[in-house]
Parts: C-alpha cells; structure tokens; sequence
C-alpha cells in the first residue's frame, strides 16, 4: 500500500514530524495523526454521525504542542428537521492527550482562533445576527480579543465600536504569532509573545 494514502483526509498540518488530519466517512469525522517517520497512524479522537445528526470537524490552530479542533454538529434536515446546531471548539495537548472544551463562544457568537500561545489565544470576534434573506449581512460587533485559555476570561484588543476593527478573512493575516489588523484605514500588528 501506499504510505502517501490517508483515506478521505482533509485539513491537514504537519507539526514537529507529525501530520494531523480530520478522515471523513460515513460514520464520521475521526482526528488522527500520522507520524512521517514511522508511518504509524493514531486516532486522537471520533465523532460519530447519528440518524439525527452529523458532524463537520475542522483544525484551527497547531503551535506549542497544543492543537485547537472546531467541531460542529448539524442536524439531519430530513430526520431531524427540529434540530439544532451546535459549535464545539476544543484545545487538544498534544504531548499528553488532555482534551479540554473551551466555552469562550455562547449562542449566538462566532469565534475564530488566529494565533495561540501556552497560556493566550488571539481571536477574531463577531455576533451572529442571523439568516435574513433580505440582508447580506450576517455579523456584526466585530473585536479582536485575547482570550486566557486557563479561565476563558479576555481582553479586547480592538472592536468595530470602539477602534474601526475592520474583520477580514484573508488567511495571510497571520504570521507565527503576529497578527495583522485593519484599524479604519490603518494596518497594526500584534505580537501575541510581546
């Protein structure tokens, strides 16, 4: 067999000789890893679709062996048409396999993890005001905060009120662990280790 093959793999990072990457099927969404020089495979952790629902499993973030997963379960329309979507995020050490579900997001929030350190994640912030076909937008009260992964408290570090946050969902607006931000008409960084 070939050791390049994976399966349905999808969302893939390599991080100190180690590729983690969500496989899809049709019993669900599995976390695995794979290590380069072995080629030995490990499932981190699995979700498995119901009649009711499925899952969609996402990596966000992979620094300081620690790794974020997004996770979202999404009703079966047709069995479960009732049902409701639920959003997960979830901080994976990846030295010892603790698992921990971070509660920063409540109903009705979007937040999305743009850097992280062992004690600190910057994240992009924005309230979801819901499908309206008769607007094309979704969000608003767009920050920048910080977020403490020890108690889930934070900091905002810039805000669409306050300072003109202007969110954009460019994937370059990361590097290592600085951040670059619109301010009105103005670009700032922010060093997430300073």
């Amino acid at each position: 067999t070939c050791q390049a093959w994976l399966g349905n793999a999808s969302i893939m990072v390599e991080y100190k000789g180690i590729l983690y990457y969500v496989l899809s099927d049709d019993a669900g969404e599995r976390l695995c890893a794979k290590d380069l020089s072995t080629g030995e495979i490990t499932e981190l952790d699995a979700w498995k679709h119901t009649e009711d629902y499925f899952y969609s499993c996402a990596l966000e973030r992979c620094a300081y062996d620690r790794m974020t997963v997004f996770l979202r379960k999404i009703p079966n329309e047709i069995r479960n048409p009732q049902g409701e979507e639920s959003r997960e995020t979830f901080l994976y050490d990846l030295k010892t396999g603790e698992k921990q579900a971070l509660t920063w997001e409540e109903e009705g929030e979007s937040i999305s993890i743009l850097a992280m350190n062992r004690d600190y994640a910057l994240a992009q912030y924005a309230r979801y005001l819901g499908d309206d076909p008769q607007s094309d937008v979704f969000y608003d009260n767009y920050a920048l905060r910080l977020y403490r992964f020890s108690d889930g408290s934070y900091t905002i570090i810039s805000s669409e009120e306050e300072n003109g946050f202007h969110p954009t969902g460019d994937p370059s607006k990361t590097y290592g662990n600085i951040v670059v931000f619109q301010e009105k008409d103005t670009l700032c960084l922010y060093d997430l280790d300073k």
